[in-house]
């Protein structure tokens, strides 16, 4: 097959379903990129270095980004997603930047926007960290799909490519599906991937009013308002009618608010209720994920390589 032009790449897209827009240069779309027209007539006048897609009301477009820059973390990550979901993993389309980072783009059904996991840091002098981020149809945002990433010093840069299929060689409606019900799983895995590989967490998950984040462990320890300090398999036992506070480093470092968490016990157990974001902290093991052992036993078996 003949090398196709960058506007025959941007024709096929089209083609196969895909609400594309082009790029310029670092991933940057032009003004007014949100309800700019895409028909074959306005692509063949585009200009830009890249092109991207947008994903707001894009038949349910869906996108893991392993925002991950050490080659084994990636590979430990993606192994462990080839043996939970065989099938999505089979199909998606796999794009990279000539670097370590991957994003993973099939298709989801959920009402969930875009999601985060925490950022988490190989040592003090490593700025950007890693973590992974969800991009659903529900986000109003773009993914860059084809073209130039970035300007190098020496050659022509790094640009966008495929392992395996590539996306203007792949109709949208080929592309797998991916559950809603386990797009938290997804972060939690890759979070206790990235704990195992002696990571650490700087920037705790973002997440919206209302949501519960099952991000608790026994050993963990927290500060209550009168200056105690205990772990949380102790807190849990002192739940009862009085009102308990505590400061919310565990998951803000920077926070100096004594009483910004609520101490209360659920369904579920022991539930730090953060007064500032609104978002209640559980028990990891009583979760929706994946059970906790197996989970643990699954990662280290991918670490040591089936020795135990």
């Amino acid at each position: 097959m003949p090398m196709l032009s960058q506007t025959d790449v941007r024709l096929r897209m089209k083609a196969f379903g895909y609400d594309i827009i082009p790029l310029q240069l670092n991933k940057v779309p032009f003004f007014g990129w949100r309800t700019a027209p895409n028909n074959p007539e306005n692509i063949r006048y585009w200009r830009g270095y890249a092109t991207g897609v947008r994903l707001r009301n894009s038949m349910s477009l869906f996108a893991l980004d392993l925002d991950v820059r050490i080659e084994a973390l990636r590979d430990a990550i993606v192994t462990a997603y080839e043996q939970r979901w065989p099938a999505f993993m089979a199909g998606c389309l796999r794009r990279h930047s000539q670097a370590t980072t991957l994003m993973l783009i099939g298709r989801c059904c959920t009402a969930k926007g875009m999601r985060q996991s925490s950022r988490w840091h190989r040592d003090a002098d490593d700025k950007k960290g890693n973590l992974i981020e969800v991009f659903t149809s529900n986000c109003g945002r773009q993914i860059a799909v084809q073209g130039l990433h970035s300007v190098g010093q020496d050659s022509g840069g790094r640009r966008y490519g495929y392992l395996g299929r590539a996306i203007w060689d792949t109709p949208l409606d080929a592309l797998p599906w991916f559950p809603d019900a386990d797009i938290d799983d997804a972060l939690n895995i890759a979070e206790h991937i990235m704990a195992a590989h002696g990571l650490v967490r700087r920037m705790p998950r973002p997440g919206a009013a209302g949501q519960r984040l099952w991000d608790l462990e026994p050993e963990m320890c927290i500060m209550l308002s009168d200056g105690t300090e205990l772990t949380l398999a102790d807190l849990e036992t002192l739940i009862g009618p009085a009102r308990l506070t505590a400061f919310a480093t565990l998951w803000d470092p920077q926070s100096s608010t004594p009483d910004r968490v609520l101490v209360t016990g659920s369904s579920t157990g022991l539930s730090l209720w953060d007064t500032k974001t609104g978002i209640s902290h559980r028990w990891r093991h009583r979760g929706p994920a994946a059970d906790l052992v197996e989970l643990k036993a699954s990662i280290k078996t991918l670490m040591t390589g089936g020795v135990s």
